[in-house]
Order: C-alpha cells, then sequence, then structure tokens
C-alpha cells in the first residue's frame, strides 16, 4: 500500500494546515485563521451528520484521523496479502472450498477498501477543497492578480507547494 501518499502527505498537510491557522491568529487574521482551524474539523463534523454517530466524528478529528487512517491502510494491506495468498494456493483444481475462501476474502478486502475511500471522500470534500479555495482567496485578496507573495522562508515555501499540489 502506498503509506507515502495516503501518510506522509497526509501528516505534512494537516501540520501546514494547523501552521496556516496559527500564523493568521499571529498576524490578527481572525476570520482567515478560524476558517483555516476549522476546515481541519470539518471532515469530522460531515461525517458525525451524515453516519449519526459520534465515532466517526473523532475518527475524523485532526490528527486522529492520521492514526485511523494507519489502521485501515494496514487492514487494507493484510486483505489484500490474504487474496493474493487464496490466489497463490490454487492448484490444478479449485475447489469448491478455495473458492469460497477466496470470495470471503475478496469480499473482506472491498470492505476495507470501502472505509478508506470513505474516509478520503470525507478529508477531500471537507477539508482539502474547502482549504484550497480559502487559500485561493486570501492570495487573491491579500496580493491581486498581478502580485506574488515574497516566498522567501522555508514555510512559505512548503505552504505554496501545498497550495499547488491540492
Amino acid at each position: 500500500m502506498d503509506y507515502f501518499g495516503n501518510l506522509v502527505m497526509a501528516t505534512i498537510d494537516e501540520g501546514l494546515d494547523i501552521y496556516s491557522a496559527v500564523k493568521f491568529f499571529w498576524y490578527k487574521k481572525w476570520l482567515y485563521g478560524s476558517l483555516s482551524l476549522y476546515f481541519t474539523f470539518q471532515p469530522g463534523i460531515l461525517a458525525a451528520i451524515s453516519h449519526s454517530n459520534l465515532k466517526d466524528f473523532f475518527q475524523l478529528l485532526p490528527v486522529v484521523n492520521l492514526y485511523y487512517t494507519y489502521k485501515l491502510l494496514v487492514k487494507v494491506t493484510g486483505c489484500r496479502k490474504e487474496v493474493s495468498k487464496c490466489e497463490a494456493g490454487f492448484g490444478n483444481i479449485v475447489t469448491p472450498e478455495d473458492e469460497a475462501h477466496l470470495e470471503k476474502a475478496n469480499e473482506n478486502l472491498r470492505k476495507a477498501e470501502s472505509e478508506l475511500m470513505t474516509i478520503k471522500v470525507f478529508t477531500a470534500m471537507g477539508e482539502a477543497a474547502p482549504q484550497f479555495v480559502l487559500q485561493s482567496a486570501i492570495l487573491l485578496k491579500e496580493y491581486g492578480l498581478g502580485r506574488w507573495p515574497n516566498y522567501g522562508g522555508i514555510w512559505c515555501t512548503l505552504e505554496f507547494v501545498r497550495l499547488v499540489g491540492k
């Protein structure tokens, strides 16, 4: 499973979102800071509303969702290994028990991947898309179309890369 794309980039993204919010508060831009911070909590809020379940809210809170995503990635990886093991174990003659075991392994894999994709949907639509719109609006409002901000520091550069990469 692609742990780098799913965990490392998500950790960097969350860290930079929280950094952005703190930076906005530091410069007394209360609205920008509040919205930046709110959007990090929004996936959990949306999941709790749509599933009517507080467990989903807590699993999608900032930083907690990284652990939950990791657990789901481990589960998906285990299910994929089980499916591969079932397929590799087939001999010349496939028995009904082999087919039933493979079907059960595929069903477990589909369920695990479905859980992971659900988390990704809430994160993408509840946090990443609104953050992108907010950050783009801030850049346009603060700098206009003809000027670009001074990206001298490493954090500003990372923020810009995060903004463009979303």
